[in-house]
């Protein structure tokens, strides 16, 4: 009796199932799930390009989104206010961005998607270059590889420039 505490509390948490790589002809969703994509389209940074980075879930439920373009348009929505904080990158934050999006594409094997943890920060990346689209996702209890962290903790940055 003792361990069925343990139990209930430790099924909160689980392992997650194999990552996936997505790309623009290959990508669908249906209820919540994506289709595999044979294999990770290259990285093109050099035309257009948006990343749509969100941050969901904790206690609170939060639902945080930051949308980035290559011409330097920001967009930052929090789900409480729903009102769109905008504003334009500077070149070498925009140069910056770029350099980390470029060391972290293309999202492959060892990607991350996020477990069944409740109450974990979830972490989705969705990012259009040309014809290819590709989507991520890890929560707060997953290791992940560093140049993604890398890209993460910069996106951290530049959202906290709406706030």
């Amino acid at each position: 009796m003792r361990l069925l505490p343990l139990a209930i509390l430790l099924s909160a948490c689980s392992i997650a199932a194999p990552p996936t790589v997505h790309d623009g002809a290959a990508a669908s969703e249906e209820a919540g799930q994506t289709t595999d994509a044979p294999s990770a389209a290259p990285c093109d940074f050099a035309g257009t390009w948006s990343v749509n980075f969100l941050v969901s879930g904790g206690i609170a439920g939060i639902q945080q989104e930051l949308l980035l373009s290559s011409d330097g348009q920001a967009s930052y929505t929090d789900r409480i206010d729903a009102i769109p904080t905008t504003w334009a990158l500077e070149s070498d934050e925009l140069q910056e961005l770029v350099r980390r999006l470029e060391l972290a594409c293309p999202f492959g094997p060892q990607d991350a998607r996020p477990s069944l943890c409740r109450d974990c920060f979830v972490y989705r990346l969705e990012i259009v270059s040309g014809q290819s689209r590709f989507v991520w996702e890890a929560d707060e209890t997953q290791v992940i590889q560093a140049s993604i962290r890398s890209l993460l903790d910069h996106l951290e940055v530049i959202r906290s420039m709406a706030l």
